[in-house]
């Protein structure tokens, strides 16, 4: 039993362990969130064991108190492996998130844009700007904090956000950059907003050492995407088949024809679990679209499941400027009659080997 050592363990884990639901709320009322994250003597934490004994309510608890999936205990196992019952496992994929999914009604959510040769040309420039935007990462991290983050309003998923990048100074560990990502929040949200707002802006700068609107970008929003896009220790190695869901209305969809390319302006979350993005997908009442996307070049995609507070929805990371063709449109029925479309689409070859992570 992967539970079987207890002793010296701290009372919060043990009132996890045992149930003792009011315990757990008491504590969950004090603790800070690395004492919530305590590798106990048994080499388990609080998630693990409330998961692996089944309390239900208890992981619902800790999760909404952002507890770290990705923690591996002494057998190797996250939290989500430890589960037996299936409305534990449904838990941990965070039903309420919408990071695999983009409204193309809502030009701010928007994750492309219709790439030109032009377009294409000028994005390459920026890539390399991402490089030096990665550097200095403790003072980027700084910066970040101060005039970034800080105008976020503090919630307690904020202040888990904070604590994430925090941690990536003391420990000198981008990975927290990651999960801070990857945390239910305004942060995600707001800061591919803030991306796709700004990429054809950027795209037209000609000379950025004076222009206010780089400027801007660099301190912010740009310092992180350079440090998501470009630090030494991620590996964008991934290639292969991932999904993302969109929903969009009729109109919108005369703009998806075969053999027109688009360019992503945001950091797209994907998923290498069509049935994930399903359930996003069918949400609401636009018209459901599943993307699939083919990624052929090293130095786009990092699969960040190991690094992400839902593991369990096997994510992969595509970078900005990626560009891809569409390659097949469909109109599908779905078992429960709703119309919905499949578009499938295949990055481009990276003819130039300019690839944002080419040099990894």
């Amino acid at each position: 039993m992967s539970m079987s050592k207890n002793v010296s363990c701290s009372n919060f884990y043990h009132a996890c362990r045992n149930g003792n639901i009011e315990k757990v709320r008491s504590g969950l009322g004090t603790l800070t969130l690395a004492e919530i994250n305590r590798l106990e003597p048994n080499g388990s934490t609080a998630l693990h064991a409330a998961t692996y004994y089944g309390h239900t309510e208890i992981v619902c608890l800790l999760l909404s108190h952002h507890a770290s999936q990705t923690i591996i205990n002494r057998y190797k196992l996250t939290p989500y492996q430890e589960a037996f019952k299936d409305e534990i496992k449904q838990l941990f994929r965070c039903p309420s998130s919408n990071r695999f999914l983009s409204n193309v009604s809502e030009a701010a959510d928007c994750d492309w844009v219709f790439a030109t040769e032009d377009i294409i040309k000028k994005s390459r420039k920026y890539r390399q700007k991402l490089v030096q935007m990665s550097h200095n990462y403790v003072y980027s991290i700084e910066v970040i904090i101060k005039t970034y983050l800080q105008n976020f309003v503090l919630t307690p998923a904020i202040a888990t956000v904070l604590t994430y990048f925090r941690l990536a100074i003391i420990q000198d560990d981008p990975t927290y950059i990651v999960r801070a990502y990857t945390v239910e929040s305004e942060f995600y949200t707001r800061f591919n907003r803030d991306l796709a707002s700004t990429t054809e802006n950027i795209l037209n700068i000609k000379i950025v050492s004076f222009d206010a609107c780089f400027l801007h970008y660099s301190k912010e929003h740009g310092r992180i995407a350079g440090i998501l896009a470009r630090h030494p220790k991620f590996r964008y190695t991934f290639t292969g088949i991932v999904y993302r869901g969109m929903q969009c209305s009729e109109q919108d969809l005369r703009n998806y024809v075969v053999d027109k390319r688009v360019m992503t302006k945001t950091f797209m979350s994907t998923s290498q679990l069509e049935n994930i993005v399903y359930d996003f997908a069918f949400r609401g009442e636009a018209i459901p679209v599943i993307c699939k996307y083919e990624i052929i070049n090293k130095g786009t995609a990092m699969n960040i499941e190991t690094m992400s507070d839902h593991s369990s929805e096997q994510e992969v990371l595509i970078i900005p400027y990626t560009v891809f063709t569409i390659t097949k449109f469909a109109r599908k029925t779905h078992i429960d009659g709703k119309q919905m479309i499949e578009i499938e689409l295949r990055e481009c070859e990276n003819e130039h080997n300019d690839n944002i992570c080419a040099i990894l």
